[in-house]
């Protein structure tokens, strides 16, 4: 399974005919040819615009004329790319729209299976060095304070203070999932309501 399987499946888990999803990350995109929305009415699932912030995005769109609230967001690859700092604003705009209810979905690297890999490529007798290179990237590639982020989804703890500290969302669960990709396959789901 990919994030695009694993997406449509959320959808298609979650999503009744009349309700709407946003989907922010992995490259999701509904209008896309390549993806095979059966059982989804497609025009029910929206994308915000990748070009502006996401706090931004949230402001326009519930004082826009097309606002709706949505019935399940899913975050692929998201939550750790914002700095600590920004996590309560980002949960409590998207709190905004959202219905009351709506399920909240997030997948996030599992950053010490990252870990564990790199060590494991590195006692091998050949080391896959491309594999290590592209490993040591997802770690480091972000910048300042990445260990901060990607720390604050690797513990239950951490991600329920984070989720439910507002009283805006309340975890439903947290468990470890493969999604099929030669990066990091290992990923922390979160599914969370809102409150």
């Amino acid at each position: 399974m990919n994030y695009i399987e694993y997406t449509l499946n959320i959808i298609k888990e979650n999503l009744s005919e009349k309700e709407n999803a946003l989907v922010i990350g992995a490259g999701f995109n509904p209008k896309s040819e390549r993806i095979n929305f059966v059982g989804i009415n497609h025009n029910n699932v929206h994308l915000n615009d990748g070009n502006e912030s996401i706090e931004v995005w949230c402001d326009k769109y519930k004082n826009s004329p097309e606002f709706q609230p949505y019935d399940l967001v899913v975050l692929s690859r998201v939550l750790e790319h914002f700095p600590i700092r920004d996590y309560d604003y980002y949960l409590y705009q998207l709190y905004t729209i959202m219905s009351s209810g709506a399920k909240l979905v997030s997948l996030t690297p599992d950053m010490p299976a990252v870990t564990k890999l790199i060590q494991e490529e590195f006692e091998n007798e050949h080391p896959d060095f491309f594999k290590i290179k592209r490993l040591t990237f997802e770690l480091f590639n972000e910048g300042p304070h990445i260990f901060d982020r990607h720390a604050l989804w690797v513990s239950d703890e951490s991600i329920r203070y984070y989720l439910e500290k507002e009283n805006l969302f309340k975890i439903e669960s947290v468990k470890r999932i493969t999604v099929d990709t030669d990066i990091v396959p290992d990923q922390i789901e979160v599914i969370a309501r809102r409150l």
